[in-house]
């Protein structure tokens, strides 16, 4: 399943970069991530890992996070993967003012196990939704310093 997400995000390209190339503000905006921890490679660069550990419903998820292509300010393609699925993912950043960033993001879900192939043909916006809850999630974050975990996070 591939589709493609996009939205325009009121602050300068410099500014929007600074707070999504940067792990610490995670928590500002990915709900439900619990840690990260650095694999291999320095973040940021091509063919760094890092581990992304999330809690939903008392339960842990862990996702393998790759960095595959990184051109900043202007594009970075990653993939994740874990038990049942890999996901990759190609975003695009372009500065429309300077007061505002276009966000593209283009994902394909991959599932390699028979229940996620299943939860792809029941379910098959779950994906989708999650994607558009960080897209806005990040945008809260970016434009008005609004954290998902409810801390002052200026």
């Amino acid at each position: 399943m591939t589709y493609t997400l996009e939205t325009t995000i009121h602050v300068s390209l410099e500014t929007f970069m600074k707070k999504f190339n940067n792990p610490e503000n995670l928590k500002h905006w990915q709900r439900n991530i619990v840690a990260y921890d650095f694999i291999t490679g320095v973040y940021g660069q091509t063919g760094s890992k890092m581990r992304l550990h999330y809690r939903i419903n008392d339960k842990d998820f862990y996702f393998i996070q790759t960095m595959s292509h990184v051109s900043l300010p202007h594009e970075l393609d990653m993939s994740f993967q874990n038990e049942g699925v890999v996901s990759f993912q190609k975003n695009q950043f372009k500065a429309i003012s300077d007061t505002k960033t276009l966000w593209i993001s283009e994902n394909t879900i991959v599932p390699t196990s028979l229940k996620m192939r299943l939860m792809l043909i029941f379910m098959p916006n779950a994906f989708k939704k999650q994607s558009k809850q960080y897209f806005n999630d990040f945008k809260n974050f970016a434009e008005h310093d609004i954290s998902v975990n409810n801390q002052n996070s200026k």
